[in-house]
């Protein structure tokens, strides 16, 4: 009897294991430290996503080191990538939109927040902190709002790059925060307005990214650096002489 008991207890152990499983749904999260996280996510990368990656998480991770690969940005024309920033920069800032498989709505959308003013809190009203927003016209990609494209092989393809530049680069020094979405028509009602910073889209893709801006280097400090290597350079001559 207490065979079949414990037989009994581990089945049932096991049941609730897979079912708790089965019935978890992950989502992609955003991932910047101290925001509203829990509260921005999408379901489902199926039709478009941030680069080719797409993370998948049962809940939210604060910057937790995933598959985000869709963000980066050139300083004063260099290699695309993440690289510190400098008061007086040019910045182009690159979002690669990738299309995994073909639906039926008539656009894609791309909207892009930074928190400027570091209150943590994405397009709260400050006139600098309005959003980029960019829509992909159907004939990017040949999409049209009557056809219905085949699954094909399961592997993303590029399908838009879009490039926002700042040129002088006029902030305080410290670290900001860059939220990056896409959705489609299909989630937002076709009104801008609905894509919001926070909450939730059934397709798509979050992205958050931090860079760091510096100040110039003051004057006096050049000045230091110079007479430090001149003064080098002094030592170099009378060891070798």
């Amino acid at each position: 009897m207490r065979k079949l008991l414990s037989l009994v207890t581990f089945v049932c152990l096991t049941l609730v294991v897979y079912t708790s499983n089965v019935l978890a749904i992950n989502y992609d999260y955003s991932d910047a430290t101290d925001y509203a996280n829990n509260s921005t996510y999408h379901s489902n990368p199926s039709w478009q996503r941030l680069g080719s990656g797409w993370t998948s998480e049962n809940a939210p991770y604060a910057a937790n080191g995933d598959y985000d690969d869709g963000v980066s940005w050139s300083v004063n024309g260099g290699a695309y990538g993440h690289s510190d920033i400098t008061e007086g920069d040019n910045v182009t800032f690159e979002f690669v939109m990738y299309k995994y498989m073909w639906g039926r709505h008539n656009y894609d959308y791309l909207k892009v927040w930074i928190d400027w003013d570091q209150d943590k809190s994405f397009d709260d009203g400050v006139s600098y902190e309005n959003a980029w927003y960019f829509k992909s016209d159907p004939g990017d990609a040949g999409q049209t709002p009557t056809t219905s494209y085949a699954y094909g092989d399961g592997l993303a393809q590029i399908y838009k790059t879009f490039y926002y530049t700042i040129n002088d680069i006029a902030v305080d020094p410290g670290d900001y925060w860059l939220r990056a979405r896409v959705v489609c028509n299909a989630d937002i009602g076709s009104k801008p307005s609905n894509f919001t910073p926070t909450g939730d889209f059934w397709q798509g893709e979050v992205e958050d990214w931090t860079f760091t801006v510096n100040s110039v280097p003051e004057p006096a400090t050049m000045l230091l650096l110079g007479l430090g290597l001149v003064g080098l350079a002094g030592v170099r001559r009378k060891l070798k002489g």
